[in-house]
């Protein structure tokens, strides 16, 4: 047996066992892509008419006929190198020419939703129809018809990058819903972390539950068919969160500062009281000193501050007790309820010390303008006219005994200042 010949059957071998080999790394990074990229056949067989449905049974087509090219020819190489190890025998060498230089494997059907060209159509296979790999043959071996073992790899390189082609597709499709629900599910695992912190569960935020079943739709959308998905549903799903967010934020907020708004509750029921008792005390002054009556002064609701069921004392207290046994929900809403109250109390006892304090007010201006119109009559020398003197000693009387009739006191006051003015004017000098 002449030595060039096994050199021969070395070549190719050697070229065999490279090109499986960069076939299998292509096929190991095609089965990575595809299973992080194609939907499983269930999901898409839900919707067996969908672009999804379409470029993944094509992608996996693509793949399922790589897989047997590449396996038919591993065991062609399995069985040559058996051959090879075993001596440079002349029966063994012509069997090797035989399997590797010949056409010794069944014809194989050509690749899957390919153009006949693009797979290396027209490759002559020896068995006189012109027809190869590529030619658009049965879709099984053809009894009887063989090809070489290299044209096991016609057309390869070309479906691997027509799989990738696929997968690409269907990568772009899914790459923004799948970036929105990552997005989406870490910030529920977050807000739900949040929920727990306070004592709250995730089904008590109606917002939540919203947001989980918009994320879910979403996935499940993305797992079947992401190709028809719209920019839309990653957007509403990304405003439910952001809603969520939103819900949660404010309810850890009311529990953090609870507390705080406790505290204050108590400084303005402080101030509540503060105002009333000066309500109270304005009342007290002017029905001794001025009135002698209540008539027309304010003050508030009998009970306002006592009474077990409605006083805003006993609320506040109630809000505290539960705030510290854990029903914080409760009492933050409770007091928002009580702190609208008590605003308007507030207001109410503010406006009844203003109001009740403005006769003692009022007595007090007539007071001291009477006091001023008579020191300018002094100052005058016109003190004395009997005219001015009865109307300022009726005036004083009324000012200065108890009660008081403001309205009568005001008209003396006027009247006195009017004679007044009377009397300067006939003191001043002539021009």
């Amino acid at each position: 047996m002449a030595p060039g010949r096994l050199d021969a059957v070395d070549v190719t071998l050697t070229r065999l066992e490279a090109s499986s080999a960069t076939l299998a790394r292509s096929l190991l990074d095609l089965d990575a892509r595809a299973a992080r990229v194609l939907p499983a056949p269930a999901a898409t067989a839900s919707a067996p008419g969908s672009q999804t449905a379409m470029y993944a049974g094509r992608a996996r087509d693509r793949l399922d006929w790589l897989w047997d090219r590449f396996t038919t020819l591993s065991e062609v190489l399995t069985r040559a190198r058996t051959l090879r190890t075993g001596g440079p025998r002349p029966r063994r060498t012509e069997e090797l020419e035989a399997l590797l230089h010949r056409a010794s494997v069944p014809r194989k059907p050509p690749p899957p939703h390919a153009d006949p060209a693009a797979a290396g159509g027209g490759v002559d296979d020896g068995d006189g129809d012109g027809g190869g790999v590529g030619a658009g043959g049965p879709v099984g071996a053809v009894a009887g018809i063989s090809i070489h073992p290299e044209e096991l790899l016609v057309g390869t390189a070309e479906t691997v990058a027509a799989a990738n082609a696929d997968l690409d597709l269907l990568e772009t499709a899914r790459s923004g819903s799948l970036a929105t629900l990552a997005a989406a599910e870490r910030e529920l695992a977050e807000l739900t972390a949040a929920l727990q912190r306070i004592g709250l569960g995730s089904g008590s935020v109606a917002e939540l539950a919203a947001a989980r079943t918009s994320v879910s739709s979403l996935a499940a959308s993305v797992a079947s068919d992401p190709m028809a998905v719209t920019p839309a549903e990653p957007a509403e799903t990304a405003d439910r969160v952001r809603l969520a967010r939103d819900a949660v934020d404010e309810l850890c907020r009311q529990h953090d500062s609870l507390p705080d708004e406790l505290r204050a509750a108590s400084e303005l029921l402080a101030e509540i009281v503060s105002a009333a008792a000066a309500a109270e005390r304005a009342t007290a002054t002017v029905v001794t000193r001025v009135t002698g009556t209540d008539t027309g002064l304010l003050r508030l609701a009998d009970g306002w501050l006592d009474d077990p069921q409605r006083g805003l004392r006993p609320w506040l207290e109630r809000l505290d007790r539960r705030q510290a046994t854990g029903d914080w929900l409760r009492a933050s809403r409770g007091l928002t309820a009580w702190r609208g109250v008590a605003t308007s109390a507030l207001a109410t006892a503010r406006r009844a010390a203003e109001v009740n304090a403005a006769p003692l007010n009022r007595r007090g201006e007539l007071r001291g303008l009477l006091r001023a119109l008579h020191a300018k009559a002094v100052r005058h020398g016109v003190a004395e006219a009997p005219d001015l003197d009865v109307v300022f000693q009726r005036a004083r009387e009324t000012l200065y005994t108890s009660p008081v009739d403001l309205d009568a006191a005001t008209e003396l006051v006027m009247s006195y200042a009017a004679k007044l003015v009377g009397h300067t004017d006939l003191e001043e000098p002539t021009r």
